[in-house]
């Protein structure tokens, strides 16, 4: 398949979630976290269907040490401020097409929907 095996420092994003009960009861591995643009902050919600809020499996060795820092515990995403962008601005369209019933023609509409937004006009 051309998939190589991981090394160490890499990280994977993956879910698991169990499902019981009629869907009475939803486990998850990781605590999940999604913006919400009504609240202007980040909030729980399990939903295995949000990529964005999955867990990360990151690649150390057997002391949970990582290339580059002194211990898995201090990794933070390299790709998170990219991440963070990318996802604000989708729950903000979003957001505006359920108030407005439109999609924004503009980065600058969703202003109302993005926070501490410096969007350009």
């Amino acid at each position: 398949f051309g998939v190589q095996a991981p090394k160490f420092g890499d990280s994977w994003r993956i879910n698991f979630s169990r499902v019981e009960k009629q869907g009475a009861v939803n486990w998850v591995w990781s605590h999940q976290v999604v913006y919400n643009c009504d609240e202007n902050r980040y909030r729980g919600e399990v939903n295995m269907h949000l990529p964005d809020a999955w867990g990360y499996v990151l690649f150390a060795d057997s002391n949970g040490q990582v290339p580059g820092r002194s211990n898995a515990q201090s990794w933070r995403d390299p790709a998170w401020p990219a991440r963070h962008a990318a996802t604000s601005i989708f729950y903000a369209i979003q957001a505006y097409e359920g108030k407005k019933g439109a999609t924004p023609s503009k980065l600058s509409d969703l202003k109302d929907f993005l926070a501490n937004a410096d969007l350009p006009s």
